[in-house]
């Protein structure tokens, strides 16, 4: 037994995963009704969620009480951040784009006299419910894994903390350092959870859905591609002057298919964090960057938000400027913030948008279910790009660092 465990210790994690991927699949199609293996993977996914909040919070206390010197990592972060807002911001200008240049409806059966009143007042509530959700009770933000209280919190205990004792600052680094490594025995585990994703998915769901919204799914998984495998590359390639496909496909290995089936930016984090340390970066600049990342990198919620809301727009035949379906577009993908972490956060967030565009809570209502229906696609492509795109950004402006 102990011989087979460091065999399986010793082999490579993403191989692993492969094979974790390939058995999910092959006892899905074979054995469709072993609930036990699909109960695997929702336990991995738990334990992720457990103890990621936890882990956010002391990083970045930790990193910002640390009051280091060297006034480059601060630099590398403000790069970081900015390339997540920018290419936040990108994709939904280009899924806009998308929809202008590919507009199609869809099936709504409560499309039924709309009254169109796009209010500045619902875009105002909008960033009022954003700000109070900030300064929640910080406890009840790790249990709730309220991921925008959890950054405001942390933040603020990370400045105070610096005129603390060295030993409190110590005894904060030394529990980080617990911390990730549990970390880091769940993810060991990873290829065990991944098999029950992959199982439950390939049970419960069928083909159906590429019948009835097929349109909405690849345009959906088009933007997300193209932004993946065009837009971040060309943005790579003019700060660091070199073929960034490699580095790209790196990421989309190794976090990219754990992001995949697990559905949750924040989740993978430990994953983006061991990508990163692998990658030889700062881990500095990654230990803050990476956990900001799921606040402040989300473009694949904005796709799906861009792209459902102005679908059903076109569908209910609201006739919207495009610079105004692009200010609009900005200000309801800005709302994904508050869904970071949660399998379908954004779907849940579909209500706030449609109320920007005017649409009633009725059509609301119906949208999200189509976007439940669609999610175990829209998500998991969302994620991914989310995922692997964070570790790739981080990167990237590392590598631009080094080079000066």
């Amino acid at each position: 037994m102990a011989s087979i465990f460091k065999f399986y210790i010793k082999t490579n994690l993403t191989l692993r995963i492969i094979v974790g991927i390939v058995v999910g699949l092959l006892l899905a199609l074979f054995f469709p009704k072993l609930p036990i293996v699909g109960f695997v993977g929702t336990l991995f996914t738990n334990a992720l969620k457990a103890i990621t909040p936890l882990i956010i919070m002391l990083m970045i206390v930790s990193s910002l009480c640390a009051d280091k010197k060297d006034s480059s990592v601060g630099r590398k972060v403000k790069r970081v951040l900015f390339l997540f807002i920018f290419c936040t911001a990108l994709s939904t200008i280009f899924a806009v784009i998308a929809v202008y240049l590919f507009p199609f409806k869809i099936k709504l059966t409560s499309l039924n006299n709309i009254e169109v009143t796009t209010s500045d007042s619902n875009i105002i509530k909008v960033f009022e419910n954003l700000l109070l959700n900030a300064f929640s009770n910080p406890i009840k933000a790790i249990t709730d894994s309220n991921f925008i209280a959890l950054l405001t919190w942390s933040i603020i205990f990370g400045f105070a903390a610096r005129r603390a004792q060295e030993n409190t600052k110590n005894l904060i680094c030394d529990i980080n350092k617990t911390c990730i490594k549990a970390m880091r025995w769940v993810i060991e585990a990873s290829p065990f959870g991944i098999m029950g994703l992959v199982f439950t998915s390939v049970a419960t769901t069928g083909l159906s859905i590429f019948t009835t919204y097929g349109d909405l799914i690849t345009l959906i998984v088009s933007c997300i591609a193209f932004m993946a495998f065009i837009v971040y590359p060309i943005i790579a390639f003019i700060i660091m002057r070199k073929n960034p496909y490699p580095l790209i496909f790196t990421c989309l290995k190794d976090s990219g298919i754990t992001g995949f089936f697990t559905r949750s930016s924040i989740a993978n984090i430990p994953i983006n964090l061991e990508l990163c340390k692998k990658l030889k970066l700062d881990e500095a600049v990654y230990n803050i960057a990476i956990p900001l990342s799921p606040t402040f990198h989300i473009s694949g919620g904005t796709i799906t938000v861009t792209t459902m809301t102005l679908i059903t727009a076109y569908t209910a035949g609201i006739q919207i400027n495009f610079w105004i379906a692009l200010i609009l577009s900005l200000v309801a993908s800005s709302i994904c913030a508050s869904a970071t972490g949660v399998p379908c956060g954004v779907i849940l967030l579909l209500p706030l948008s449609c109320s920007i565009f005017g649409l009633p809570n009725a059509v609301a209502t119906e949208l999200m279910e189509i976007g439940f229906v669609i999610s175990v696609i829209q998500d998991s492509c969302g994620t991914m790009l989310n995922s692997a795109g964070s570790a790739f950004l981080t990167a990237v402006a590392s590598y631009e660092k080094q080079k000066n």
